[in-house]
């Protein structure tokens, strides 16, 4: 990998070879990744332009970036005709994961087989995140992948339900991913935005988002004042900073400064579970969690409860109902004489969270409900809930055909 210093030397270069009238195709282009990387819009515009003058913008990596640059400046944008460029406009400009998923599934062999498996797995996961879905990536298939795709996945848990994994993503020294791909470096700074917020960290929020505060990143910036807003009014963002023909950002606003329910009918199931988990965990909510593993939480801390399966007991309770526990108390209890009343003397540890808010209803759509929990009894109760029709399986991925 090439260091700061390396690139130094190419700049430059780069510039005594202007001035005699030679200049390298692919050295530019190694300038342009790195200025993009590197967040610096204002060299990579520079050298857009000479790459232009000189070559055309006629090769995917040039349209690309020159997209990007619009994008990411918050510009017009017509839809455009090439999958790539195609699938962030209607994702992340009119917040249309339907539309993204068909380009995706038009043209995912071409991404597939031309750019990198890798991308073309981690488009789908942001598809799934916004549908609320979740998105397992079989271990064959694990095995051959490169780059940072743990950390998508993992910020697919926690919009499916998983509190804890986009925790678990950002931990100190699990930050090697920042460098494998020109976007990545952007990926991680809004990562660890969110989890400082979740944290209450506001200080790393704020250093954070500063790396956005320039022209060239006002779609990220924005997206971060946004975040931030939901812990700290002090970020917020007027409907005037955020063009009409962004739609996605129009929408998150409305959603994060609305009430509880956001009045857009249209919203994502991923949208709506993501702003529900980051505002239990803003008020430091207690509330019951059935993503990936059963727990009870207070914002990001876990309560644990004297007796395991007292809250096994309330999970049952709380997705199954009275009938249901009735019915799966011998699962509960598989050596009690008795098991129902065995139920009846552990309900004393739950009293206090009886009613407590639970994300039920994502962990059934997403199909993230006890996904990690393979006791008698979880699997009795997701089969309970599959065979209802309640509990939507996971998407599993799978290579292109």
């Amino acid at each position: 990998m090439w260091s700061k210093e390396d690139f130094l030397r190419l700049e430059r270069r780069m510039k005594e070879l202007i001035k005699r009238g030679v200049v390298p195709k692919n050295d530019i282009k190694t300038l342009l990744i790195y200025y993009f990387f590197n967040m610096n819009t204002v060299k990579l515009r520079k050298y857009m332009n000479l790459y232009s003058e000189l070559f055309g913008e006629g090769e995917r990596e040039m349209r690309w970036l020159g997209f990007m640059l619009r994008f990411l400046a918050m510009e017009p944008l017509n839809e455009p005709e090439e999958p790539l460029q195609a699938f962030f406009y209607h994702l992340y400009y009119r917040g249309d994961p339907d539309r993204a998923k068909e380009v995706l599934d038009r043209f995912g062999k071409t991404i597939f087989d031309e750019i990198s498996p890798e991308l073309y797995y981690s488009l789908y996961i942001q598809v799934y995140n916004f549908m609320g879905r979740l998105y397992v990536i079989p271990e064959d298939i694990m095995r051959g992948l490169r780059g940072p795709m743990n950390v998508y996945l993992d910020f697919n848990r926690f919009v499916a339900g998983d509190t804890y994994a986009l925790l678990n993503a950002f931990k100190p020294g699990r930050f090697e991913f920042a460098l494998s791909h020109p976007f990545s470096k952007r990926l991680t700074i809004i990562g660890r935005m969110i989890t400082a917020l979740m944290e209450e960290d506001l200080l790393t929020y704020e250093i954070m988002l500063r790396n956005f505060e320039r022209e060239g990143e006002k779609y990220l910036y924005t997206a971060g004042l946004i975040l931030g807003s939901m812990f700290d009014p002090s970020f917020s963002v007027s409907d005037e900073d955020i063009p009409e023909y962004v739609r996605f950002l129009r929408m998150a606003k409305a959603c994060v400064s609305g009430s509880e329910k956001c009045d857009i009918t249209d919203i994502p199931m991923g949208m709506e579970s993501f702003i529900w988990h980051m505002r239990k965990i803003r008020d430091k909510r207690i509330f019951l969690s059935f993503g990936g593993k059963l727990r009870l939480l207070n914002g990001i801390k876990e309560i644990h409860l004297s007796r395991r399966k007292a809250l096994v007991i309330l999970a049952v309770l709380r997705s199954a109902g009275t009938e249901g526990l009735r019915t799966m108390a011998k699962d509960i209890f598989p050596n009690s004489t008795n098991p129902m009343k065995t139920v009846y003397d552990y309900m004393r540890f739950i009293r206090e969270y009886r009613y407590a808010p639970t994300n039920l209803k994502f962990t059934l759509h997403s199909g993230s409900f006890l996904y990690d929990e393979t006791e008698p009894w979880a699997n009795a109760l997701k089969e309970k809930l599959r065979r209802a029709g309640d509990l939507k399986p996971p998407v599993i991925a799978r290579p292109p055909v």
